[in-house]
């Protein structure tokens, strides 16, 4: 079991009595004070079990937990200023000392050298302050798996070390990971990652693959994954050669997907480097919907995809048709939806529509629209637009919209508020909630990362 994770997730630890005699209290004693120094100390279930330790398996124990409570306060590292005196010491040297400290300092980063100027710490009196210490309590395995269990269960971007923990738990546990795995799993970057860690320890890949990957868009991430890409497929990543087993996996779980061939399209390029490496046409006929699609991509051939259907209606002004396409797509609705008011000349009707689809928007997308109907006829000079996959570089173009009607315009604001509380009205109650009132000037970051989400997860 991993302690060292366990002290750093939850501050406890997992142990087991033994069968030897009490041990003197005085060892426990020793003990704690030394990890007193550090901050911690151990609850009374812990000591209680450690009497029960012989002199060797204390010992042992000593060293592990010290190393574990070193390593979660950051204390394995040792760091050695360049100033150790400081601020004394910067206050008493001159700018030419200085200067040249830096500049060596400097010169040894070219060559990976570091260069410290040589100075002898002055001794320092320990701090006086009282310290509160943190208890390292008592668990157990169930509550050391719920780790993995929340990890995975994310809705929002994992870390490197969370991601580190993760593939600890699928190593260790194997094909019994399937057993800790939550009922759902939001994040398609949590499906992708641990999907191909399932691939490098564990049988169970196939099934879980087959199971959470939905789309090509879905299956586009596996295979960046699998060759550390970006996950959010705004950057291009180099494809290198496939297994022939992993081939015909990928490929016949796109064979399974629906609609293949326009979501392909979304990701043209990067699924034409795919093909290089997947040898499609040589599963013309096991997996015809691939063989079609990536002929299609290859080639160039003509196909009608969504987005030129509602592109097809637009320029006809054929609104009533546009608005029944569209209600497939609720996110693209949304998206759409002050252009197709422009341009109807029966509002009512397109605002009945998107009221029937609006409780199958994302929250997110809600919001936004929300933001933007509310504020839409207050004048504007400049329209702003954060390009996908690179938001530092913000467009801006000057704001000709005109004003749409005040009364349509509050409708659009209402049916937003009315399926927002709708849907919070179905989660569990979080209790007693106090809200700073500065929170009003706050901005609510709606993704976590630059990227170009697929149709079914915005909508």
């Amino acid at each position: 079991m991993n302690n060292e994770m366990y002290i750093r997730r939850r501050k406890r630890i997992i142990l087991t009595k033994k069968d030897n005699a009490e041990l003197d209290n005085v060892y426990i004693a020793t003990l704690l004070k030394n990890i007193e120094s550090l901050g911690f100390t151990f609850s009374k279930e812990i000591v209680d079990i450690l009497k029960t330790y012989s002199m060797e398996d204390i010992e042992n124990f000593h060293h592990k937990i010290v190393c574990n409570l070193r390593m979660f306060l950051g204390a394995h590292v040792v760091y050695e200023p360049m100033y150790p005196n400081f601020p004394k010491q910067i206050m008493q040297a001159s700018e030419a000392e200085l200067y040249t400290n830096a500049m060596l300092h400097y010169f040894g980063d070219l060559f990976g050298v570091r260069i410290l100027p040589a100075y002898k710490k002055d001794k320092r009196d320990s701090l006086q302050d009282a310290i509160k210490l943190k208890v390292v309590k008592l668990g157990s395995i169930d509550d050391f798996n719920v780790i993995f269990t929340r990890l995975i269960a994310s809705k929002t971007s994992i870390s490197d070390a969370d991601k580190n923990d993760i593939e600890w738990f699928v190593k260790y546990y194997k094909d019994d990971i399937e057993h800790l795995l939550p009922e759902d799993i939001p994040l398609k970057e949590n499906i992708t990652f641990l999907g191909k860690l399932l691939a490098k320890y564990a049988k169970i890949a196939d099934s879980f693959l087959k199971k959470y990957l939905k789309t090509a868009t879905d299956i586009l991430r596996y295979v960046t994954v699998l060759f550390e890409g970006d996950v959010s497929l705004a950057k291009n990543t180099k494809f290198k050669s496939i297994k022939r087993r992993d081939r015909r996996l990928i490929l016949s779980l796109l064979e399974s997907c629906n609609s293949i061939t326009e979501d392909m399209l979304r990701y043209k390029e990067q699924w034409k480097r795919v093909g290089e490496r997947l040898h499609p046409f040589e599963y013309k006929e096991k997996y015809p919907k691939c063989y079609e699609a990536f002929d299609i991509i290859r080639n160039n051939k003509p196909f009608a995809t969504f987005n030129r259907q509602v592109e097809g209606l637009l320029r006809k002004k054929d609104i009533d048709s546009l608005v029944e396409l569209l209600k497939n797509r609720p996110g693209e609705f949304a998206r759409r939806l002050d252009h197709i008011l422009r341009l109807s000349l029966n509002a009512d009707t397109v605002i009945s529509s998107f009221s029937d689809i609006a409780s199958k928007i994302s929250s997110p997308v809600l919001l936004q629209v929300l933001t933007h109907f509310k504020y839409r006829n207050q004048r504007q000079e400049l329209r702003i637009f954060f390009p996908k996959g690179n938001v530092s570089k913000v467009q801006a173009i000057a704001n000709n919209l005109p004003k749409i009607d005040e009364g349509v315009r509050q409708k659009v604001v209402a049916i937003c508020k009315e399926k927002l509380i709708e849907k919070y009205k179905k989660l569990r109650p979080l209790g007693k909630v106090y809200l700073d009132t500065n929170l009003k000037k706050y901005t609510v970051p709606l993704l976590l990362r630059p990227s170009r989400l697929s149709q079914e997860e915005v909508s």
